[in-house]
């Protein structure tokens, strides 16, 4: 199936398709950022703009949690390889 970008599906379809919550559609909308237009009884939503805000969002907060878990174990020794151990560590050192 081909999906044209910008075309308005509902919001539970454009949560499945991109692997996101429908609260998180929901919550873009209330914050003025995405527009959910009724069509008869079904919420709708255009697709491009839906994968544009999954995208940026994940991808921020997912950079800045990766980045700040780096400068926690930056220089952990080798043998902290487990996970259990790599998480004591970084609770140890704290946010840098």
């Amino acid at each position: 199936m081909m999906l044209v970008n910008d075309a308005s599906v509902p919001i539970h379809a454009a949560a499945e398709l991109l692997n996101i919550e429908v609260r998180a559609i929901r919550q873009w909308s209330a914050a003025g950022v995405l527009h959910i237009e009724l069509q008869g009884d079904v919420e709708t939503v255009r697709l491009d703009a839906v994968r544009a805000l999954a995208g940026t969002t994940w991808r921020s907060s997912a950079n800045r949690r990766g980045e700040a878990l780096r400068a926690r174990l930056r220089g952990a020794p080798i043998a902290t390889l487990d996970i259990t151990g790599l998480q004591v560590l970084a609770r140890e050192r704290g946010p840098q």
